[in-house]
């Protein structure tokens, strides 16, 4: 096979003289585009380089002739195992072979942060299993999945020792600190193990948080190349406030033609201007008690649409306990809001269980990162998002603000 002919996905396409050709992707162009996307999903928390790199070396174990065997066999339908040829631990072992040391420096261990990052981007595996075996050394000790070709046709392509270097240097700077901070968290005054579980806890949520910039970046590449388009840009923080301020005007116009005679109605005004005039003060955790027929469904829309705009918030995430309640709060919500296309709803009415990335459209994409600006959700899906096993919904991207509503 040709020098930059390594190929991560093929696709037919119907000319307008009705004839079908075949259109590829390299992997350099899908590794690339995957890692663009990543840092820009993590540059709002400072890990955008960090993304980068795990996106960069993501699919580095397709730049095999095996991988490619597999790969056109696949494309014209003929009978092959899925991923009977590995192609995430090349990745994995490059990171620790190149540069983890001995385990003992805090450069180390974000090693294994953008390690599990590449390594799970098709499903988790543990560093340390019940069985008390090395996931780690697993990667590093496995036979015949060619990375010996793979790597080597990665630095032949263009992602040079060099551009890796100073993008893991850039890495560490960025991931040190945050990891550092993880290890702040639990207070000292607490037992050993106690400790130990909450900091894994803590680093956990940081894996999670680089996995989903990862999967984020090469589902959407994949899905763009798959359907020849283009989704849609993620929204500058200008426009993201403009959008804030239209919604907020419209909620506020049609809160100023409800009711205000009685005292009830009052009543829900006086609970309403409360919760807005907080909107200007640091986000944390609040709490609205308010009686059945207190108005808290819109009281809480009030002042969320109005601290993110004065906060610079990207989303508003309702999450409600049952999908009763959510679908009461939902219609409320869509009819003040006044544009459905600003609102997802994901829970398990709407999920598609079983996800096929070469198959996604743009509603399965935003169930996939979030990226819309109202998300309205049940608590089940979001300690799913955060937490489930598999690599799909496993964590959103951060800058939101959650409301969770007391019935």
């Amino acid at each position: 096979m040709e020098q930059n002919q390594f190929l991560a996905h093929i696709r037919k396409e119907t000319c307008a003289n009705g004839r079908e050709v075949e259109i590829t992707q390299t992997v350099e162009a899908h590794c690339r585009q995957t890692a663009d996307y990543a840092a820009d999903a993590l540059d709002c928390v400072g890990l955008s380089q960090s993304a980068r790199l795990a996106g960069l070396l993501h699919d580095c174990g397709k730049l095999t002739q095996a991988y490619q065997t597999y790969l056109i066999r696949a494309f014209h339908g003929e009978p092959v195992r899925r991923g009977s040829v590995n192609h995430t631990f090349a990745g994995v072992r490059l990171l620790l072979e190149r540069y983890h040391q001995d385990g003992t420096e805090m450069s180390d261990v974000a090693c294994e942060v953008l390690a599990l990052a590449v390594g799970s981007h098709h499903g988790w595996f543990d560093c340390v299993d019940e069985h008390q075996k090395s996931g780690f050394q697993h990667r590093l000790t496995k036979a015949d999945i060619g990375y010996e070709e793979a790597i080597g046709n990665l630095f032949q392509l263009g992602i040079t020792p060099a551009e890796l270097d100073s993008l893991f240097e850039a890495a560490s700077v960025e991931l040190c600190p945050a990891l550092e901070h993880t290890c702040n968290m639990t207070g000292e005054d607490v037992e050993d193990t106690q400790y130990d579980a909450e900091t894994a806890f803590y680093a956990g949520l940081l894996v999670r948080l680089m996995l989903s910039a990862v999967v984020e970046g090469d589902r959407r590449d994949t899905a763009e190349f798959m359907q020849g388009v283009h989704f849609a840009l993620r929204r500058t923080d200008e426009e993201l406030r403009s959008l804030w301020g239209g919604c907020l005007a419209r909620v506020e116009q049609k809160l100023d033609g409800l009711p205000h005679d009685s005292e009830i109605d009052r009543a829900r005004r006086e609970i309403s201007d409360r919760c807005k005039a907080g909107a200007t003060l640091p986000g944390g955790i609040l709490r609205l008690n308010a009686p059945t027929g207190g108005g808290k469904t819109l009281t809480s829309l009030r002042y969320a649409l109005a601290h993110a705009e004065a906060a610079g918030k990207r989303r508003l995430i309702f999450v409600s306990p049952l999908l009763t309640i959510l679908d009461q709060n939902a219609r409320v919500i869509r009819d003040y809001v006044q544009d459905d296309s600003l609102i997802l709803e994901h829970h398990s009415n709407l999920v598609r269980e079983e996800s096929i990335p070469d198959e996604m459209d743009e509603r399965e994409l935003l169930m996939e990162n979030w990226d819309a600006p109202i998300i309205i959700t049940t608590l089940v899906q979001l300690l799913n998002t955060l937490f489930s096993g598999k690599n799909e919904r496993s964590a959103p991207i951060p800058g939101s603000v959650r409301q969770r509503h007391r019935h």
